[in-house]
């Protein structure tokens, strides 16, 4: 086996890892802030094979205020780390007139 072969086979074994690792970090994440995660979300988060992706997500869960928010993110297939606006406000706005 040559060197080469065994640095990429290393390589892939350590991506895989930390996508597993990151798998684990947005669950705990989701469940942290809004309590039990459905199914769906679970076997969306496990699909994914991109770390970006992942990473993007992570940043994205501490941020969107509601589930909701976040659902349409784990469908989009944004781009990493483009997360702005009000929809990643973690403290919703309150509406006119009430504060």
């Amino acid at each position: 086996m040559s060197m080469d072969f065994r640095n990429q086979e290393h390589q892939e074994n350590l991506r895989k890892a930390a996508l597993e690792i990151d798998k684990s970090d947005l669950l705990a994440i989701l469940e942290l802030r809004f309590g039990s995660v459905s199914t769906e979300v679970v076997s969306h988060v496990q699909s994914i094979t991109e770390v970006a992706i992942l990473e993007r997500l992570i940043l994205v869960a501490a941020n969107v205020p509601d589930l909701e928010s976040l659902h349409g993110e784990l469908t989009s297939g944004g781009t990493p780390f483009g997360i702005v606006g009000e929809s990643f406000n973690p403290i919703p706005t309150p509406a006119k007139g009430t504060c």
